[in-house]
């Protein structure tokens, strides 16, 4: 008979632990801790979490439903919010917010009796379905979701239940969680205060903690919302901005509006922001009202978890080349104008960026590019740097694309460290903490699976970093200035990427970031496998104690099941699920009595019993609870982790600012080198813009995958010629030469290479845009109004070193009447403000009108026509183009041929009748 002695004789007590699948409730017995762990410091008690003042929840019924109650309070405390209460393993909404909400989340709307007296309407969904909900919530329809969660037993005198707290508010402008983020825009919060003289801007990207602040104009605020593209604005509920902008705002953004009292400039800093203060002198603070109003705002959304931010830094608008609204439109920068698409604006022609900072930078670049020399030029000088090396140029490309999204990474582990910190019952001192329960057991596994992702994935970057630095090294020659600077921001922390190297196991780092990003990858569900199993063993003398000692109880596991199965057969199984049991068939049954001591029988089937032994169930206790000492440290070595990190965020934000910056360079140098783009010469000399074989880059690229060639023009503007005038056939390419020259100067203030064969940019402060056709019908504006309000705004705000582009001003309205204002509006651009100018128009009598202007010249495109047929050439040169072939175009277009009989018997009277010369009189007449 084999008889399994007891491992060590012991006091019974019952404590609560948890098993690799469950957590399950034991009778085990005391023993020292030091046996497990030599070194493990004394235990802190748990202290579960709450967000909510306890004194905020009801004491007394008031409806005799307790879920009710908490609906009815928390409702009335955040009016504009879907609230979603947790109720078991469902989120549930009720009364107006399932009447409202049901059929947005298409959840089937009913009706539920919560007492005797109240019925209320109902719907729901459950928890793992919470993700989806809150995306098609806060992403699609931009709502605010108040999360009333259960935080554990509830205290109410006159019944049993469950505590439920408001934890988190969630927003469009304040979600971290890269599941309702889009990676490659910034998710803005913009906070507007407007002022008598000024518009005081504060906005702040909460997914990565930048902080910016501006004062704006009401004349600019327009052009400075397309520009930022907040995802979320707060406002002051009393507000003096015109009524037509707050319909525009709020038909393009989510608009919040706040108590005025949010934006009182004298308030306190909530506490959590007090190193804010610290960092900024607070009497030299630009915009500190609605930068205040911003903070006030998070911390009211962000309840128990607060996100580290940066100190506010100041937007300088005139370092940068400003660009108006309707330029930010018309010439198609941040997406396409017909249907909204990012593919077909500037900005999807230019990013063929390696990583997601680096395609967010480039959007910032585009809607702001510098207007200093000197730093255009530095980037200049990287990018052609690589275009004359694409071996390194490839290597540093290969290099980018193996990192991560660290700056996000690392913003969410700020939020997760206190987060799993009071989950787990961890204090500050670093020190193991009493077994959870299971639901806490369940979220501190999400937690650090969560946690090791983000650190592995800013290991990866760090590493990438290091990398590159090799990449220059050994060479011939040292690398250019440009390259230096770059190199020398570019810190691998080299401390801080050892340790999160020699932290985490080899096959689990593999294995994590091949997958890293991937929405099917998830460590929790590895751990329910194998618990713990993230830090390497050797990374702490106490973990490697735990791990010797897991090896030898497994061990001893496999020696017991070894030693049962000489008598019970290979088909005798030690499992160990709701509790140790020893699992045998019905045929074994009898010999395995007859030779084990300590067996009881627990169930029994035709074919199975199953046993409790006592040394199995000891055992079992043993690794369960070595197992749970791995796992709480594990915990607390991630938490010194994550403090490593916090320490160093702003030297690691700025190395990966930095290698955003190299991403969208490099870019640039891929581009020019796969599109024979050419350096562009930068000029002080504000009217010398001259273009040699100009492309625009966005068409050439439409043209290229049809199989067709882009047709090259040059553009040549000089003090003696800044103003051009342009006539040519409908279809004849007017407007995509004026666009392609203002996007050539865009993308060489961005520091870019430009489709052209050479090019001289002068150096230019502001682009306006007055091309396309577009009514606002809501706001009551016909299409020329709308134009002869954007004009105005250039005749208002260009100045001599600006760069403006107008086409077909004047349509829309009685001939003579557009006729006069276009003559009236180019005489004022050449007289007045002397900038550049490309004006396009079919009042081809112009030219004759304007001969006086010094320094205004005609250009024309044309096309080739014979008996049967024509061809546009989409060829600019000198002249006038004297008609404007609109029949031939509307032939083109397919009008029936009876219409185009009677618009050409019309036409051929006109001209014979006094109607045709009667522009060319009033003409006579003004000259």
């Amino acid at each position: 008979m084999i008889a399994l002695r007891r491992l060590r004789p012991r006091a019974p007590c019952c404590l609560r632990f948890y098993t690799p699948s469950i957590c399950v409730r034991k009778k085990i017995s005391i023993g020292s801790p030091d046996l497990l762990v030599p070194d493990s410091p004394p235990v802190a008690p748990y202290k579960p979490k709450t967000t909510v003042d306890p004194a905020t929840v009801p004491t007394h019924p008031t409806s005799g439903s307790i879920v009710i109650d908490v609906v009815r309070q928390y409702s009335e405390q955040y009016p504009s919010c879907v609230l979603l209460v947790q109720v078991g393993d469902f989120y549930e909404l009720y009364e107006q917010h399932a009447t409202n909400y049901a059929s947005l989340l298409d959840l089937k709307l009913t009706r539920k009796q919560m007492t005797s007296d109240i019925t209320v309407d109902f719907a729901g969904f459950p928890s793992r379905a919470l993700d989806k909900y809150l995306d098609i919530l806060v992403n699609r329809h931009d709502c605010r979701v108040a999360l009333c969660e259960q935080t554990g037993l509830a205290s109410r005198q006159d019944a049993s239940g469950m505590e439920r707290f408001v934890t988190r508010v969630i927003t469009p402008g304040t979600v971290i969680d890269d599941r309702y983020l889009q990676a490659e825009r910034n998710n803005y919060l913009l906070s507007i205060l407007p002022s008598d003289d000024t518009i005081q801007l504060a906005w702040v990207d909460v997914s990565v903690g930048e902080f910016l602040v501006q004062e704006s104009s009401r004349a600019a605020l327009q052009s400075d919302l397309l520009r930022i593209q907040p995802r979320e604005i707060i406002l002051p509920k009393a507000t003096d901005l015109d009524p037509d902008l707050l319909t525009w705002m709020a038909d393009q953004f989510t608009v919040t509006h706040q108590p005025t009292d949010l934006f009182i400039p004298t308030a306190t800093l909530p506490a959590a922001f007090d190193s804010l203060m610290s960092s900024t002198d607070p009497s030299q603070w630009l915009c500190r009202a609605p930068a205040l109003a911003l903070l006030r705002y998070i911390d009211s959304t962000h309840l128990s978890d607060k996100p580290r931010l940066s100190p506010p830094s100041p937007f300088q608008s005139n370092t940068t080349l400003q660009i108006d609204s309707a330029a930010l439109t018309s010439l198609e920068l941040l997406k396409g104008m017909k249907d909204g698409r990012r593919q077909d604006g500037l900005l999807g022609l230019l990013d063929r960026t390696n990583t997601f900072a680096g395609s967010r930078l480039l959007s910032q670049w585009i809607a702001a590019p510098l207007a200093a020399q000197s730093a255009i030029e530095e980037r200049l000088d990287l990018v052609g740097f690589f275009v004359h090396d694409p071996d390194r140029l490839d290597d540093v490309r290969d290099l980018l694309r193996q990192s991560t999204d660290a700056q996000r990474a690392l913003q969410r582990l700020t939020l997760t460290q206190t987060e799993s910190t009071t989950d787990a019952g961890i204090q500050s001192d670093e020190q193991p903490a009493v077994t959870p329960s299971a639901v806490q057991t369940y979220q501190l596994t999400q937690l650090r699976s969560r946690q090791a992702m983000d650190m592995l994935a800013i290991g990866r970057t760090l590493s990438v970093i290091q990398s590159l630095g090799r990449v220059f090294t050994p060479a011939t020659s040292p690398p250019p200035a440009c390259v230096q600077n770059m190199l020398t921001r570019l810190d691998p922390h080299a401390t801080l990427l050892s340790n999160l190297t020699r932290a985490f196991l080899d096959d689990l780092q593999q294995h994590t970031l091949e997958d890293y990003g991937s929405p099917t990858i998830d460590i929790a569900e590895d751990e329910k496998k194998a618990p713990g199993r993230l830090i390497h063993p050797d990374y702490h003398p106490s973990l490697r104690s735990l791990y010797d000692t897991l090896a030898k109880l497994e061990q001893r596991k496999t020696d017991m099941l070894q030693q049962l199965r000489t008598i019970g057969g290979r088909t005798l199984l030690l499992q160990n699920q709701q509790q140790p049991i020893v699992e045998i068939s019905a045929a074994q049954a009898k010999k395995i009595e007859a030779q084990v001591d300590g067996l009881t029988l627990l169930h029994e089937t035709k074919t199975k019993r199953r046993y409790h032994l006592t040394a199995w169930s000891e055992l079992s206790m043993d690794l369960d609870d070595t197992l749970n000492q791995i796992t709480q440290w594990e915990h607390v070595l991630l938490q010194g982790l994550c403090q490593q990190l916090d320490q160093h965020r702003a030297s690691l934000m700025e190395a990966w600012k930095a290698l955003a910056e190299l991403d969208v360079l490099t870019t640039f140098s891929w581009l020019a080198c796969h599109h024979a783009w050419t350096r562009p010469e930068i000029s002080a000399a504000c009217n010398t813009t001259h273009i040699v074989g100009g492309r625009h880059p966005v068409v050439e690229m439409h043209l290229a995958r049809k199989g067709r060639t882009f047709i090259p023009n040059d553009l040549r503007m000089s003090d003696a010629e800044s103003v051009w005038l342009l006539t040519g056939p409908n279809m004849g390419g007017k407007s995509t030469f004026l666009r392609q020259n203002a996007l050539m100067v865009i993308m060489a203030h961005m520091g870019s290479f430009i489709p052209a064969r050479s090019a001289t940019i002068g150096l230019t402060d502001r682009i306006f845009s007055r091309v396309g056709a577009a009514d606002n019908l809501a706001q009551d504006q016909s299409t020329f109004l709308v134009e002869m309000a954007e004009t105005a705004t250039i005749l208002q705000q260009a100045t001599p070193r600006s760069l403006v582009i107008m086409d077909e001003v004047g349509r829309g309205t009685a001939t003579t009447d557009g006729f006069s204002l276009a003559y009236a509006i180019l005489q004022h651009l050449h007289d007045h403000i002397g900038c550049r100018t490309l004006f396009a128009t079919h009042y081809h009598e112009l030219a004759d009108v304007i001969a006086p202007l010094d320094r205004l010249a005609c250009y024309k495109t044309t096309l080739y026509e014979d008996p049967s047929s024509f061809t546009f050439l989409h060829r600019i040169q000198p002249g006038v183009c004297r008609s404007s072939h609109g029949l031939k175009v509307a032939r083109l277009a397919g009008l029936p041929p009876s219409v185009m009989q009677v618009a050409e018997s019309m036409w051929t009277s006109l001209q014979k009748s006094s109607f045709g010369p009667m522009v060319n009189n009033d003409i006579d007449a003004m000259a």
